[in-house]
């Protein structure tokens, strides 16, 4: 038994992906870190206001409680979850995201929660897609923002164009899927799977739709403040809209595949915001800065997701599910 286990967590760790992904974090912490400079970090470290980086991290904290609150709209149609059950649920998924390849904190967090609210997890499962959706809906919201911001180059924009398209035919094709599939009759062990996997989309047509946009807007904003909170204890003079360019850009580096905790990607991403977009910040300032804007928030999550993970009864259990291929 303990062989298999060895064996599976040997295929996660070593699967193309893991492999490709850490192949992107060396590009990006190449590319980030040879202009890096020890000397300037430190000096910039001891002349940084820990005020605002300590309220900022009250921020983050306050993201996760208000992302707790919608994720607990999704579950209303099966069960009412507290709150606070959610909210140690989303910390532990930025947890195993930090620690763990292939993201799998999000199959740790669904585990948690199926297991302690006797859920079915195709439903969890269901209700984490959506969650996702709607981060990147939020995302292009605030995409389409920075276009009238601040003037980027014609391939950015090209970008962000045709993802608004491709979420928007995403949108039109579940949005027909759900409809399909909520009257379908079939009573089929793989029919009803679906359905139970999309009942969490209930949220989008109902009375709390309105409050889920509203939300995922506002998470967005306090991301945004969380950037313009870092920068600001640096006194690197950002602003908002520059706080708003590498908010974008480093959300968008979450897709590139990459170690856990986006390590590499995620500095590179800071680093051409600064250097290359915005422009007038030597690279080792950049360097720096991603440093400490990533660094906060992954000791955070790390810290604060990892107790919570280690207190779950579930969490031996969790973790040698997910070796095993998979919550099932």
């Amino acid at each position: 038994m303990m062989n298999k286990k060895i064996q599976n967590l040997i295929k996660i760790t070593f699967n193309y992906k893991t492999i490709f992904g850490i192949i992107m974090s060396v590009a990006g912490i190449y590319w980030a870190f040879r202009d890096f400079s020890f000397d300037k970090f430190i000096l910039m470290v001891k002349e940084s206001e820990y005020i605002y980086i300590i309220i900022a991290g009250l921020a983050v904290m306050f993201s996760i409680w208000i992302r707790a609150i919608r994720w607990e709209y999704f579950f209303r149609q099966q069960k009412r979850i507290p709150v606070y059950s959610l909210f140690k649920a989303e910390l532990i998924g930025y947890f195993g995201n930090s620690v763990l390849p292939l993201r799998l904190g999000e199959l740790l967090r669904a585990y948690i929660i199926r297991k302690e609210q006797k859920l079915s997890g195709s439903f969890v499962v269901g209700t984490i897609v959506l969650e996702r959706l709607l981060d990147t809906v939020g995302l292009l919201i605030f995409s389409i923002l920075l276009i009238f911001i601040i003037p980027l180059p014609e391939d950015i924009k090209v970008s962000i164009y045709w993802s608004i398209l491709i979420l928007g035919i995403i949108g039109l094709i579940t949005l027909v899927i759900v409809l399909k599939v909520k009257n379908l009759k079939n009573n089929h062990w793989i029919v009803n799977k679906i359905k139970i996997f999309f009942s969490a989309f209930h949220v989008l047509g109902g009375k709390l739709s309105g409050y889920t946009i509203l939300i995922t807007i506002l998470l967005w904003a306090t991301y945004w403040f969380d950037v313009y909170l870092v920068q600001k204890s640096l006194n690197m003079n950002l602003g908002i809209a520059g706080s708003l360019v590498v908010l974008i850009i480093s959300s968008l580096a979450y897709a590139i595949p990459s170690a856990p905790g986006t390590i590499g990607t995620f500095h590179a991403a800071v680093k051409y915001s600064l250097v290359t977009l915005i422009g007038g910040y030597p690279p080792e300032i950049a360097v720096t800065f991603a440093i400490i804007l990533h660094a906060y928030t992954y000791i955070l999550f790390t810290v604060t997701g990892g107790y919570y993970f280690m207190k779950s009864q579930f969490h031996t259990e969790a973790i040698s599910k997910i070796i095993n291929n998979g919550d099932k």
